[in-house]
């Protein structure tokens, strides 16, 4: 579904990524992880056309997406969940999700709206709460629903589970597997806490300073003690 090659990326003359390539199929999970400063984030922000690409391309279901604005990306079905700001805390849940599909008829967007409930009941009761009231996950949750009100096939999510209690990061990583399992979507995570990362992806990419270390089975990540301990801080 999505294919970077050899992406070299920035900001305008500063470089923070040096050739990263990977695909991301249909029904799988792509887990980036690395230390701080890695270029995790940076990746996300060149991929959507956040950041300056000095290199490389982005080919999104055999296109080349490279140069595109982010709102041309998004329609095509590219979502992009930043860490912070991903929603509009002074509307109520249920405004933020009438934003996500504003582009929709009304038949549309009734739909859309009872099979993003659907899938994300935790959002259901508050729907008319404004989202600045709401929790770290439920706040995530809300970002999520505005990205599959869109009907996004590719979701790019930027550390969900940062500052979050540990009850609701495996109810948030759950939820980002359902998006594989059950709705068959493309994900790329981005995860500070490595090992949760590890565990639900079908496939890792270990940056540090901007290269590409590792592609390929976490298990084979995990199990390398040297690459591990050092970069991931999991012994």
């Amino acid at each position: 579904m999505l294919a970077v090659k050899e992406l070299k990326a920035g900001y305008d003359k500063l470089k923070v990524l040096y050739g990263v390539s990977f695909e991301v199929r249909e029904r799988e999970i792509l887990a980036v992880v690395g230390p701080n400063g890695s270029g995790k984030s940076t990746l996300l922000k060149a991929i959507f056309g956040l950041a300056t690409v000095h290199g490389g391309k982005v080919v999104f279901e055999g296109e080349d997406i490279t140069g595109l604005p982010p709102h041309v990306k998004a329609k095509r079905g590219l979502a992009y969940l930043p860490q912070i700001g991903n929603t509009f805390e002074r509307l109520t849940v249920y405004e933020n999700l009438m934003m996500a599909g504003y582009t929709l008829s009304k038949e549309e967007l009734k739909e859309r709206m009872e099979e993003v409930l659907s899938f994300l009941p935790y959002i259901a009761p508050y729907l008319g709460r404004k989202v600045w009231n709401l929790s770290g996950g439920e706040r995530q949750m809300v970002a999520m629903a505005m990205a599959l009100m869109r009907r996004a096939k590719v979701l790019m999510i930027d550390e969900p589970t940062a500052a979050l209690a540990p009850k609701v990061v495996k109810k948030l990583l759950r939820k980002i597997t359902e998006l594989r399992d059950v709705l068959g979507k493309g994900v790329i995570l981005v995860e500070q806490n490595a090992r949760s990362a590890l565990e639900i992806c079908d496939r890792a990419l270990l940056l540090v300073a901007g290269k590409q270390i590792f592609l390929g089975d976490p298990n084979d990540l995990l199990s390398d003690r040297d690459l591990a301990r050092t970069y991931l801080g999991v012994k």
